[in-house]
Protein backbone atom coordinates (compact mmCIF):
# COMPACT_ATOMS: atom_id res chain seq x y z
CA UNK A 1 0.00 0.00 0.00
CA UNK A 2 1.44 3.39 -1.06
CA UNK A 3 1.37 6.28 1.43
CA UNK A 4 1.75 9.97 0.54
CA UNK A 5 4.42 11.84 2.54
CA UNK A 6 6.14 15.23 2.75
CA UNK A 7 9.67 14.86 1.35
CA UNK A 8 11.11 17.70 3.41
CA UNK A 9 11.77 16.36 6.91
CA UNK A 10 12.64 19.78 8.32
CA UNK A 11 10.29 20.23 11.33
CA UNK A 12 11.76 23.50 12.56
CA UNK A 13 9.50 25.66 10.34
CA UNK A 14 6.49 23.54 11.28
CA UNK A 15 6.88 24.48 14.94
CA UNK A 16 6.59 28.15 13.97
CA UNK A 17 3.74 27.51 11.54
CA UNK A 18 1.59 25.88 14.20
CA UNK A 19 2.45 28.27 17.03
CA UNK A 20 -0.43 29.46 19.18
CA UNK A 21 0.93 33.02 18.86
CA UNK A 22 0.26 35.25 15.86
CA UNK A 23 3.17 35.70 13.42
CA UNK A 24 3.80 37.36 10.03
CA UNK A 25 1.68 40.33 11.16
CA UNK A 26 1.29 42.90 8.37
CA UNK A 27 -0.94 45.98 7.93
CA UNK A 28 -3.60 45.59 5.19
CA UNK A 29 -5.86 48.58 5.86
CA UNK A 30 -5.83 51.80 7.86
CA UNK A 31 -8.84 54.12 7.69
CA UNK A 32 -7.93 57.75 7.03
CA UNK A 33 -10.72 59.11 9.22
CA UNK A 34 -11.46 56.04 11.34
CA UNK A 35 -10.22 54.80 14.65
CA UNK A 36 -9.04 51.27 13.79
CA UNK A 37 -6.42 49.41 11.74
CA UNK A 38 -6.69 45.96 10.15
CA UNK A 39 -3.82 43.46 10.03
CA UNK A 40 -3.25 40.06 8.42
CA UNK A 41 -1.58 37.47 10.69
CA UNK A 42 -0.84 33.75 10.77
CA UNK A 43 -1.57 31.28 13.59
CA UNK A 44 -1.67 27.49 13.64
CA UNK A 45 -1.01 27.34 9.90
CA UNK A 46 -3.99 29.56 9.07
CA UNK A 47 -4.39 33.23 8.12
CA UNK A 48 -6.53 35.51 10.27
CA UNK A 49 -7.52 39.17 10.28
CA UNK A 50 -6.88 41.35 13.37
CA UNK A 51 -8.71 44.63 13.95
CA UNK A 52 -7.62 46.95 16.75
CA UNK A 53 -7.73 50.59 17.81
CA UNK A 54 -4.93 52.80 16.47
CA UNK A 55 -2.27 53.36 19.18
CA UNK A 56 -3.00 57.07 19.71
CA UNK A 57 -6.66 56.31 20.54
CA UNK A 58 -6.26 53.10 22.60
CA UNK A 59 -7.14 54.85 25.84
CA UNK A 60 -10.26 56.51 24.41
CA UNK A 61 -13.23 54.83 26.18
CA UNK A 62 -15.61 55.64 23.30
CA UNK A 63 -13.48 53.80 20.73
CA UNK A 64 -13.00 50.87 23.10
CA UNK A 65 -16.78 50.70 23.47
CA UNK A 66 -17.24 50.78 19.66
CA UNK A 67 -14.73 47.94 19.19
CA UNK A 68 -16.51 45.87 21.83
CA UNK A 69 -19.86 46.58 20.17
CA UNK A 70 -18.55 45.49 16.75
CA UNK A 71 -17.24 42.26 18.28
CA UNK A 72 -20.53 41.51 20.06
CA UNK A 73 -22.53 42.03 16.84
CA UNK A 74 -20.20 39.98 14.62
CA UNK A 75 -19.58 37.14 17.08
CA UNK A 76 -23.20 35.93 16.99
CA UNK A 77 -23.40 35.87 13.18
CA UNK A 78 -22.81 32.64 11.25
CA UNK A 79 -23.54 32.81 7.53
CA UNK A 80 -21.51 31.71 4.46
CA UNK A 81 -21.70 35.21 2.93
CA UNK A 82 -20.88 37.15 6.15
CA UNK A 83 -17.32 37.39 7.49
CA UNK A 84 -16.90 35.23 10.61
CA UNK A 85 -15.84 36.82 13.91
CA UNK A 86 -13.73 34.31 15.87
CA UNK A 87 -13.00 36.10 19.13
CA UNK A 88 -11.51 39.06 21.02
CA UNK A 89 -7.90 38.62 22.19
CA UNK A 90 -4.95 40.52 23.59
CA UNK A 91 -2.30 40.30 20.84
CA UNK A 92 1.34 41.04 21.58
CA UNK A 93 2.56 44.27 19.89
CA UNK A 94 -0.99 45.28 18.96
CA UNK A 95 -3.15 45.09 22.07
CA UNK A 96 -6.85 44.19 22.24
CA UNK A 97 -7.98 42.88 18.82
CA UNK A 98 -11.06 41.40 17.16
CA UNK A 99 -9.96 38.13 15.50
CA UNK A 100 -11.79 37.36 12.23
CA UNK A 101 -11.53 34.91 9.35
CA UNK A 102 -9.26 35.88 6.45
CA UNK A 103 -11.08 36.13 3.10
CA UNK A 104 -9.00 35.41 0.00
CA UNK A 105 -10.69 37.78 -2.44
CA UNK A 106 -10.92 41.27 -3.94
CA UNK A 107 -13.30 44.17 -3.39
CA UNK A 108 -16.64 44.48 -5.20
CA UNK A 109 -15.43 47.29 -7.51
CA UNK A 110 -12.17 45.54 -8.41
CA UNK A 111 -14.02 42.31 -9.25
CA UNK A 112 -16.60 43.88 -11.58
CA UNK A 113 -14.02 46.16 -13.25
CA UNK A 114 -11.33 43.49 -13.78
CA UNK A 115 -13.49 40.45 -14.60
CA UNK A 116 -15.84 39.76 -17.51
CA UNK A 117 -18.93 38.98 -15.46
CA UNK A 118 -21.98 37.53 -17.21
CA UNK A 119 -25.50 38.72 -16.48
CA UNK A 120 -26.41 35.41 -14.86
CA UNK A 121 -23.35 35.51 -12.55
CA UNK A 122 -24.12 39.13 -11.64
CA UNK A 123 -27.65 38.10 -10.66
CA UNK A 124 -26.28 35.17 -8.65
CA UNK A 125 -23.78 37.35 -6.72
CA UNK A 126 -26.47 39.96 -6.00
CA UNK A 127 -28.85 37.19 -4.82
CA UNK A 128 -26.19 35.85 -2.42
CA UNK A 129 -25.55 39.38 -1.11
CA UNK A 130 -29.31 39.70 -0.50
CA UNK A 131 -29.15 36.40 1.46
CA UNK A 132 -26.43 37.88 3.68
CA UNK A 133 -28.29 41.17 4.23
CA UNK A 134 -31.57 39.36 4.95
CA UNK A 135 -29.72 37.17 7.48
CA UNK A 136 -28.30 40.09 9.50
CA UNK A 137 -31.69 41.84 9.35
CA UNK A 138 -33.31 38.69 10.78
CA UNK A 139 -31.02 39.24 13.80
CA UNK A 140 -32.29 42.86 14.13
CA UNK A 141 -28.95 44.24 12.87
CA UNK A 142 -28.62 47.13 10.40
CA UNK A 143 -25.19 47.28 8.71
CA UNK A 144 -25.38 51.06 7.93
CA UNK A 145 -22.29 51.00 5.64
CA UNK A 146 -22.97 48.71 2.67
CA UNK A 147 -20.60 49.88 -0.08
CA UNK A 148 -18.09 48.31 -2.55
CA UNK A 149 -15.18 48.47 -0.07
CA UNK A 150 -17.15 46.43 2.51
CA UNK A 151 -17.97 43.54 0.15
CA UNK A 152 -15.26 41.06 -0.86
CA UNK A 153 -15.69 38.61 -3.76
CA UNK A 154 -13.87 35.33 -3.06
CA UNK A 155 -11.30 34.11 -5.57
CA UNK A 156 -12.67 30.58 -5.23
CA UNK A 157 -16.26 30.47 -6.51
CA UNK A 158 -16.80 34.25 -6.73
CA UNK A 159 -19.06 34.48 -3.67
CA UNK A 160 -19.69 37.76 -1.77
CA UNK A 161 -18.54 38.29 1.82
CA UNK A 162 -20.10 41.15 3.79
CA UNK A 163 -17.43 42.67 6.10
CA UNK A 164 -16.81 45.60 8.49
CA UNK A 165 -19.58 45.94 11.08
CA UNK A 166 -17.92 49.04 12.57
CA UNK A 167 -21.02 51.18 11.90
CA UNK A 168 -23.55 48.37 12.44
CA UNK A 169 -26.32 48.91 14.97
CA UNK A 170 -29.09 47.08 16.78
CA UNK A 171 -31.89 48.10 19.12
CA UNK A 172 -30.09 46.38 22.02
CA UNK A 173 -27.14 48.81 21.90
CA UNK A 174 -27.04 52.38 23.20
CA UNK A 175 -23.67 53.47 21.78
CA UNK A 176 -23.12 55.27 18.44
CA UNK A 177 -26.71 56.18 17.64
CA UNK A 178 -25.70 59.34 15.76
CA UNK A 179 -25.80 59.52 11.92
CA UNK A 180 -23.17 57.26 10.31
CA UNK A 181 -22.26 55.71 6.97
CA UNK A 182 -20.64 56.75 3.70
CA UNK A 183 -22.05 59.68 1.71
CA UNK A 184 -23.40 58.55 -1.62
CA UNK A 185 -24.36 55.13 -0.22
CA UNK A 186 -26.24 56.02 2.97
CA UNK A 187 -29.98 56.71 2.81
CA UNK A 188 -31.42 60.23 3.35
CA UNK A 189 -32.90 59.30 6.73
CA UNK A 190 -29.58 57.71 7.79
CA UNK A 191 -27.87 61.10 7.55
CA UNK A 192 -30.24 62.56 10.16
CA UNK A 193 -30.46 61.82 13.86
CA UNK A 194 -33.19 59.41 14.85
CA UNK A 195 -34.09 55.77 14.43
CA UNK A 196 -33.59 53.86 11.15
CA UNK A 197 -34.43 50.32 10.06
CA UNK A 198 -33.37 47.67 7.53
CA UNK A 199 -34.69 49.80 4.65
CA UNK A 200 -31.59 52.01 4.95
CA UNK A 201 -29.50 49.00 3.87
CA UNK A 202 -32.01 48.41 1.02
CA UNK A 203 -31.24 51.96 -0.19
CA UNK A 204 -27.49 51.18 -0.18
CA UNK A 205 -28.07 48.03 -2.27
CA UNK A 206 -29.81 50.22 -4.88
CA UNK A 207 -26.78 52.54 -5.09
CA UNK A 208 -24.51 49.48 -5.30
CA UNK A 209 -26.49 48.07 -8.28
CA UNK A 210 -26.42 51.39 -10.18
CA UNK A 211 -22.63 51.45 -9.76
CA UNK A 212 -22.15 48.20 -11.72
CA UNK A 213 -20.39 48.55 -15.12
CA UNK A 214 -23.39 47.09 -16.94
CA UNK A 215 -26.90 47.80 -15.64
CA UNK A 216 -29.74 46.40 -17.74
CA UNK A 217 -33.33 47.62 -17.61
CA UNK A 218 -34.38 45.01 -15.01
CA UNK A 219 -31.55 45.94 -12.61
CA UNK A 220 -32.23 49.67 -13.09
CA UNK A 221 -35.90 49.22 -12.13
CA UNK A 222 -34.89 47.24 -9.02
CA UNK A 223 -32.29 49.87 -8.04
CA UNK A 224 -34.72 52.77 -8.46
CA UNK A 225 -37.24 51.05 -6.20
CA UNK A 226 -34.49 50.46 -3.61
CA UNK A 227 -33.50 54.16 -3.73
CA UNK A 228 -36.98 55.61 -3.22
CA UNK A 229 -36.65 58.71 -1.02
CA UNK A 230 -39.60 57.52 1.10
CA UNK A 231 -38.61 54.29 2.92
CA UNK A 232 -42.23 53.06 2.64
CA UNK A 233 -41.83 52.97 -1.16
CA UNK A 234 -38.72 50.74 -1.04
CA UNK A 235 -38.66 46.95 -1.01
CA UNK A 236 -39.69 45.66 2.41
CA UNK A 237 -36.65 43.37 2.74
CA UNK A 238 -33.69 41.90 0.84
CA UNK A 239 -35.47 38.62 0.06
CA UNK A 240 -37.99 40.51 -2.10
CA UNK A 241 -35.05 41.88 -4.14
CA UNK A 242 -33.70 38.34 -4.49
CA UNK A 243 -37.08 37.18 -5.80
CA UNK A 244 -37.07 39.99 -8.38
CA UNK A 245 -33.63 38.83 -9.55
CA UNK A 246 -34.95 35.40 -10.54
CA UNK A 247 -34.76 34.95 -14.36
CA UNK A 248 -37.96 34.62 -16.44
CA UNK A 249 -38.68 30.88 -16.72
CA UNK A 250 -38.78 29.40 -20.21
CA UNK A 251 -41.48 27.03 -18.94
CA UNK A 252 -43.93 29.95 -18.87
CA UNK A 253 -43.45 30.56 -22.59
CA UNK A 254 -43.80 26.80 -23.15
CA UNK A 255 -47.14 26.78 -21.33
CA UNK A 256 -48.46 29.49 -23.63
CA UNK A 257 -47.39 27.48 -26.68
CA UNK A 258 -49.00 24.33 -25.24
CA UNK A 259 -52.21 26.23 -24.60
CA UNK A 260 -52.42 27.46 -28.19
CA UNK A 261 -51.68 23.95 -29.47
CA UNK A 262 -54.46 22.47 -27.33
CA UNK A 263 -56.88 25.12 -28.61
CA UNK A 264 -56.11 24.12 -32.21
CA UNK A 265 -56.53 20.43 -31.37
CA UNK A 266 -59.79 21.10 -29.57
CA UNK A 267 -61.19 23.03 -32.54
CA UNK A 268 -60.24 20.12 -34.78
CA UNK A 269 -62.07 17.69 -32.52
CA UNK A 270 -65.14 19.92 -32.51
CA UNK A 271 -65.14 19.99 -36.32
CA UNK A 272 -64.68 16.22 -36.45
CA UNK A 273 -67.56 15.78 -34.05
CA UNK A 274 -69.82 18.01 -36.18
CA UNK A 275 -68.91 16.05 -39.30
CA UNK A 276 -69.70 12.75 -37.62
CA UNK A 277 -73.00 14.08 -36.43
CA UNK A 278 -73.83 15.25 -39.96
CA UNK A 279 -73.08 11.81 -41.33
CA UNK A 280 -75.44 10.21 -38.81
CA UNK A 281 -78.21 12.57 -39.97
CA UNK A 282 -77.63 11.50 -43.55
CA UNK A 283 -77.82 7.85 -42.57
CA UNK A 284 -81.11 8.38 -40.71
CA UNK A 285 -82.59 10.28 -43.69
CA UNK A 286 -81.61 7.56 -46.07
CA UNK A 287 -82.98 4.86 -43.78
CA UNK A 288 -86.54 6.23 -44.17
CA UNK A 289 -86.24 5.90 -47.94
CA UNK A 290 -84.30 2.67 -47.96
CA UNK A 291 -86.09 0.53 -45.42
CA UNK A 292 -84.62 -2.57 -46.97
CA UNK A 293 -81.08 -1.43 -46.11
CA UNK A 294 -81.79 -0.66 -42.42
CA UNK A 295 -80.39 -3.94 -41.14
CA UNK A 296 -77.10 -3.48 -42.96
CA UNK A 297 -76.84 0.14 -41.88
CA UNK A 298 -77.46 -0.62 -38.15
CA UNK A 299 -73.94 -1.83 -37.71
CA UNK A 300 -72.60 1.38 -39.25
CA UNK A 301 -74.79 3.53 -36.99
CA UNK A 302 -73.62 1.71 -33.84
CA UNK A 303 -70.01 2.20 -34.87
CA UNK A 304 -70.54 5.92 -35.41
CA UNK A 305 -72.28 6.27 -32.03
CA UNK A 306 -69.27 4.64 -30.36
CA UNK A 307 -66.97 7.15 -32.09
CA UNK A 308 -69.17 10.01 -30.92
CA UNK A 309 -68.98 8.80 -27.29
CA UNK A 310 -65.21 8.64 -27.51
CA UNK A 311 -65.08 12.15 -29.01
CA UNK A 312 -67.36 13.44 -26.22
CA UNK A 313 -64.99 12.03 -23.57
CA UNK A 314 -62.00 13.59 -25.31
CA UNK A 315 -63.78 16.93 -25.58
CA UNK A 316 -64.55 16.91 -21.84
CA UNK A 317 -60.88 16.19 -21.05
CA UNK A 318 -59.71 18.99 -23.35
CA UNK A 319 -62.16 21.44 -21.77
CA UNK A 320 -60.57 20.72 -18.39
CA UNK A 321 -57.09 21.28 -19.85
CA UNK A 322 -58.25 24.53 -21.47
CA UNK A 323 -59.63 25.72 -18.11
CA UNK A 324 -56.20 25.22 -16.52
CA UNK A 325 -54.49 27.07 -19.37
CA UNK A 326 -56.90 29.99 -19.02
CA UNK A 327 -55.84 30.36 -15.37
CA UNK A 328 -52.18 30.39 -16.43
CA UNK A 329 -52.92 33.09 -19.01
CA UNK A 330 -54.57 35.17 -16.28
CA UNK A 331 -51.37 34.81 -14.21
CA UNK A 332 -49.30 35.93 -17.21
CA UNK A 333 -51.59 38.96 -17.61
CA UNK A 334 -50.84 39.83 -13.99
CA UNK A 335 -47.10 39.72 -14.75
CA UNK A 336 -47.63 41.97 -17.79
CA UNK A 337 -49.54 44.48 -15.62
CA UNK A 338 -46.64 44.53 -13.14
CA UNK A 339 -44.12 45.20 -15.92
CA UNK A 340 -46.29 48.00 -17.33
CA UNK A 341 -46.48 49.60 -13.87
CA UNK A 342 -42.69 49.43 -13.60
CA UNK A 343 -42.37 51.07 -17.03
CA UNK A 344 -44.67 53.89 -15.93
CA UNK A 345 -42.57 54.41 -12.78
CA UNK A 346 -39.41 54.54 -14.91
CA UNK A 347 -40.98 57.16 -17.21
CA UNK A 348 -42.00 59.28 -14.21
CA UNK A 349 -38.47 59.06 -12.80
CA UNK A 350 -36.99 60.16 -16.16
CA UNK A 351 -39.39 63.12 -16.35
CA UNK A 352 -38.46 64.12 -12.80
CA UNK A 353 -34.75 63.98 -13.66
CA UNK A 354 -35.32 66.20 -16.72
CA UNK A 355 -37.18 68.74 -14.58
CA UNK A 356 -34.35 68.73 -12.05
CA UNK A 357 -31.76 69.34 -14.80
CA UNK A 358 -33.84 72.25 -16.14
CA UNK A 359 -34.07 73.73 -12.62
CA UNK A 360 -30.31 73.33 -12.28
CA UNK A 361 -29.75 75.40 -15.44
CA UNK A 362 -32.05 78.14 -14.06
CA UNK A 363 -30.17 78.09 -10.75
CA UNK A 364 -26.82 78.50 -12.58
CA UNK A 365 -28.14 81.57 -14.45
CA UNK A 366 -29.65 83.15 -11.33
CA UNK A 367 -26.60 82.72 -9.15
CA UNK A 368 -24.39 84.22 -11.89
CA UNK A 369 -26.60 87.34 -11.88
CA UNK A 370 -26.53 87.46 -8.07
CA UNK A 371 -22.71 87.31 -8.17
CA UNK A 372 -22.53 90.15 -10.69
CA UNK A 373 -24.87 92.25 -8.57
CA UNK A 374 -22.65 91.59 -5.54
CA UNK A 375 -19.55 92.58 -7.53
CA UNK A 376 -21.14 95.89 -8.53
CA UNK A 377 -22.06 96.55 -4.89
CA UNK A 378 -18.37 96.40 -4.07
CA UNK A 379 -16.72 98.08 -7.05
CA UNK A 380 -19.30 100.65 -8.20
CA UNK A 381 -18.33 102.99 -5.32
CA UNK A 382 -14.88 104.39 -6.22
CA UNK A 383 -14.70 106.22 -2.91
CA UNK A 384 -14.02 102.87 -1.18
CA UNK A 385 -10.56 101.44 -0.90
CA UNK A 386 -9.66 98.51 -3.13
CA UNK A 387 -9.55 96.31 -0.01
CA UNK A 388 -13.12 97.27 0.94
CA UNK A 389 -14.31 96.59 -2.62
CA UNK A 390 -12.71 93.17 -2.56
CA UNK A 391 -14.25 92.34 0.83
CA UNK A 392 -17.76 93.16 -0.41
CA UNK A 393 -17.50 91.52 -3.84
CA UNK A 394 -15.80 88.32 -2.67
CA UNK A 395 -17.72 87.77 0.61
CA UNK A 396 -17.92 84.04 1.32
CA UNK A 397 -20.98 84.49 3.52
CA UNK A 398 -22.81 86.24 0.65
CA UNK A 399 -21.77 83.44 -1.66
CA UNK A 400 -22.92 80.70 0.72
CA UNK A 401 -26.21 82.53 1.37
CA UNK A 402 -26.86 82.73 -2.41
CA UNK A 403 -25.98 79.05 -2.91
CA UNK A 404 -28.30 78.01 -0.06
CA UNK A 405 -31.07 80.17 -1.51
CA UNK A 406 -30.80 78.49 -4.94
CA UNK A 407 -30.70 74.97 -3.41
CA UNK A 408 -33.82 75.73 -1.36
CA UNK A 409 -35.65 77.49 -4.20
CA UNK A 410 -35.22 74.64 -6.67
CA UNK A 411 -35.10 71.80 -4.07
CA UNK A 412 -31.66 70.76 -5.34
CA UNK A 413 -30.81 68.71 -2.24
CA UNK A 414 -32.71 65.77 -3.83
CA UNK A 415 -30.84 66.03 -7.17
CA UNK A 416 -29.22 62.66 -7.98
CA UNK A 417 -27.72 63.12 -11.45
CA UNK A 418 -24.06 62.74 -10.62
CA UNK A 419 -23.45 66.46 -9.90
CA UNK A 420 -22.06 68.12 -6.74
CA UNK A 421 -24.65 70.93 -6.77
CA UNK A 422 -23.01 73.07 -4.08
CA UNK A 423 -19.63 72.99 -5.84
CA UNK A 424 -21.20 73.75 -9.24
CA UNK A 425 -23.11 76.77 -7.87
CA UNK A 426 -19.97 78.10 -6.17
CA UNK A 427 -18.05 77.72 -9.46
CA UNK A 428 -20.74 79.67 -11.33
CA UNK A 429 -20.56 82.42 -8.64
CA UNK A 430 -16.79 82.78 -8.98
CA UNK A 431 -16.97 82.52 -12.78
CA UNK A 432 -19.29 85.53 -12.91
CA UNK A 433 -16.98 87.49 -10.54
CA UNK A 434 -13.92 86.68 -12.68
CA UNK A 435 -15.72 87.85 -15.82
CA UNK A 436 -16.29 91.30 -14.27
CA UNK A 437 -12.87 91.32 -12.61
CA UNK A 438 -11.19 91.08 -16.04
CA UNK A 439 -13.02 94.22 -17.21
CA UNK A 440 -12.44 96.41 -14.11
CA UNK A 441 -10.06 99.39 -14.07
CA UNK A 442 -8.58 99.14 -10.56
CA UNK A 443 -6.46 102.31 -10.73
CA UNK A 444 -9.45 104.49 -9.94
CA UNK A 445 -9.87 102.97 -6.47
CA UNK A 446 -8.21 104.09 -3.29
CA UNK A 447 -5.28 102.04 -2.09
CA UNK A 448 -4.46 100.60 -5.52
CA UNK A 449 -0.93 101.57 -6.73
CA UNK A 450 -0.77 103.71 -9.84
CA UNK A 451 1.29 102.77 -12.88
CA UNK A 452 3.97 105.29 -11.89
CA UNK A 453 4.35 103.93 -8.38
CA UNK A 454 4.44 100.41 -9.70
CA UNK A 455 7.36 101.37 -11.88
Amino acid sequence: MLTSVFYNDDTSSTDVLFSENFSDISLIHSSRNGYAEVYKAQRMGKWHVLKHIIPEEESNPRFRQLLAKEFEIGFHLNHPFVVQTIGMEQVESLGQCIVMEYVDGITWDDFFSEKKVSVSETYRILSELCDAVAYIHSHQIVHRDIKPENILITCDGHHPKLIDFGFADSDTYAAAKEPAGTLGYSSPEQQLSGSIDNRSDIYSIGVLILGLPKVNRKLRLIAQRCKASDPNNRFANALVIKERLRPFKKSQALLVAMFLTMVVISVGWFVSYANQKREIGNVVAKSSLQQLQIDSLNGTVKSQISNINQLNSQIIEQQQVIGGQVKQIEQLNGIIDTVQSANAALSNEAAAQNRLKADLVKAYAEISEMAKKRYHQGFDDTNKTITECYAIAYSESARDEAVAKMIKKYDLESVNIGVDVTKELRDKWYGALQELYAKTDFEKYKGYPSKKSRK
